[in-house]
């Protein structure tokens, strides 16, 4: 079966190494990557073509928010999701404008300041508790990683809590122990697809970081499963 990985917001598709293998493409904005064009669902669009269908799907973060979107979107083609840290984004114009207001705070970072200044100051919030730097963060162009979160942030994605529901592929739903907001997140996510397995990893919202055996112990099990399930 094909495994398509999608990584998180600064990270590049090297991010899968440690933890899995598959298809692990730069997305919009990253690592060289054109930045994106059409929009949050038409950067989904086009990552529903990459592989042959049927196939799984891990994502991290922004990498969740497009694999959700994905099996909503084109439930024929995704077989699983394996989802680290997700959401479901938020439900009204109100709180994506203020989301909006805030990325563009960072974006003006990127584009005035540069990626050294930008990294450092985006590493250091307390949402990633002190977890090792991620190598690949230094390595984008500030003013496509500016443009790619304009377009993949939180504040530009559609509220998935509607389409979620409708999932209906096996969901494996992980979080870092420590990651007060994205347990807050995942639970939203698992009242809107009852079927999802959940899994803790210690540690915060990079807990593949902070914890990368503990993340592939939880998360392999699963995969494993859905590997007999196609094969049978």
């Amino acid at each position: 079966m094909s495994v398509l990985l999608l990584h998180g917001f600064t990270r590049d598709g090297s991010m899968w190494r440690p933890l899995l293998d598959g298809t692990a493409p730069n997305l919009p904005g990253h690592a060289g990557a054109a930045a994106p064009v059409g929009g949050f669902e038409g950067v989904v669009d086009a990552l529903a073509g990459l592989l042959p269908a049927p196939f799984g799907v891990a994502g991290y973060s922004m990498g969740a928010r497009l694999a959700l979107c994905l099996a909503i979107r084109h439930p024929s083609r995704v077989s699983w999701l394996v989802l680290d840290g997700a959401t479901l984004g938020l439900a009204t114009e109100a709180e994506r404008a203020e989301r909006r207001a805030r990325d563009a705070t960072w974006a003006t970072l990127l584009r005035e300041r540069g990626i050294e200044a930008f990294s450092a100051a985006w590493a250091a919030q307390p949402l990633f508790g002190g977890a090792p730097e991620a190598p690949e963060r230094k390595r984008h162009d500030p003013l496509a990683l500016a443009a790619a979160l304009e377009v993949l942030g939180k504040g530009s994605m559609p509220w998935l809590g509607d389409g979620a529901a409708k999932v209906r592929c096996p969901v494996l739903l992980v979080n870092g122990s420590r990651d007060e907001r994205g347990l807050a997140e995942a639970a939203r996510v698992a009242k809107a697809i009852p079927h999802a397995r959940t899994c803790l990893v210690p540690g915060h919202h990079a807990a593949h970081l902070e914890a990368p055996d503990a993340w592939r112990a939880r998360v392999h099990p699963f995969l494993e499963g859905q590997l007999l399930e196609a094969t049978a």
